[in-house]
């Protein structure tokens, strides 16, 4: 593989489609494939040659970028370990990480959000971006492990839940499987809340037909608002309503959702449509006979 000023983001995007992401399983403790060892080689001379098409006026081109440069740093980073070759490449990573935090400080919902998603990713400590106006570079930011337990992380995240339609070009690349990954890892990261009520009512938005979401997205919402051991206790208007809402989307259910019975016996539920609507009305009269009322008047609850 050959490496000259000619390469542009769109052709190392090219370039990691094809040859590193998503990676293949090697055969072999420790081995890696020629063409990504290929690809390592020349991971440098790359960087150096796509940086500058992080200031780019196109938002997707400077989108692309991001994308390239980090997949590239990824490759870089097994080697900034213990040699002289890993100090340098060290070096190169670092000035990576210092481009990418200007471009995240630029707050706006297309190169600085696909910015502060390639911080996260990098395991960057971010937590300066949770300050920012821009919903798009919190949220990203808040994808990240070091935001863990902040309150303005799960804030950002019940905010981009409650915005799930709107967020479908934060990363760029046109890409179906980015978004959704986007749409998982928000409602995965939403495991760190203190409880369901906590990311409401953007859940309830994400378990909508609009949300445009599937089981990926909602699944692990519905780990946070059942967890174990919740049918010892009333059901709350929150999990009332997310499960309402579930119940009522039809792409729940639809012939390419297969996955949505397995996911719904995961948490103790029964995994059939008819069965859900039964328990939730069945549930909320014995939760009266118990109460002698609703509860604590929490977003979905009933009159």
């Amino acid at each position: 593989m050959t490496v000259s000023a000619s390469w542009t983001p769109a052709k190392a995007c090219v370039v990691i489609r094809n040859r590193v992401a998503p990676a293949p399983r090697w055969p072999g403790a420790g081995e890696e494939a020629p063409e990504r060892l290929g690809v390592r080689a020349v991971a440098g001379d790359v960087l150096d040659a796509v940086l500058k098409y992080l200031d780019d006026a196109d938002v997707r081109i400077g989108q692309a970028a991001v994308f390239a440069v980090t997949r590239f740093v990824q490759l870089l980073l097994p080697e900034c370990r213990g040699t002289a070759a890993g100090a340098a490449a060290g070096d190169r990573v670092a000035v990576v990480v210092r481009r990418l935090r200007v471009v995240a400080g630029r707050d706006d919902g297309g190169v600085g959000a696909a910015a502060a998603y390639a911080l996260a990713e990098l395991g960057a400590d971010t937590a300066d971006l949770l300050d920012r106006a821009a919903l798009a570079v919190r949220a990203c930011t808040a994808l990240s492990p070091a935001t863990a337990g902040d309150a303005r992380a799960v804030a950002a995240l019940e905010e981009a839940l409650r915005h799930t339609p709107d967020n479908d070009d934060w990363l760029g690349l046109g890409s179906r499987l980015q978004r959704l990954r986007l749409h998982m890892e928000f409602a995965a990261a939403g495991e760190r809340a203190g409880g369901f009520d906590e990311l409401v009512p953007g859940a309830l938005v994400v378990a909508t037909p609009e949300a445009g979401t599937t089981g990926n997205g909602w699944g692990p919402l519905l780990r946070v608002a059942f967890p174990p051991g919740w049918q010892e206790r009333p059901l709350t208007g929150n999990q009332r309503e997310f499960l309402h809402r579930l119940v009522g989307n039809d792409s729940v259910w639809g012939e390419w959702a297969t996955d949505t019975p397995s996911r719904l016996a995961a948490v103790g539920l029964p995994p059939d449509r008819e069965a859900c609507r039964t328990l939730i009305g069945a549930r909320a009269g014995r939760d009266r006979g118990r109460r002698g009322g609703l509860g604590s008047g929490r977003a979905g609850e009933d009159p």
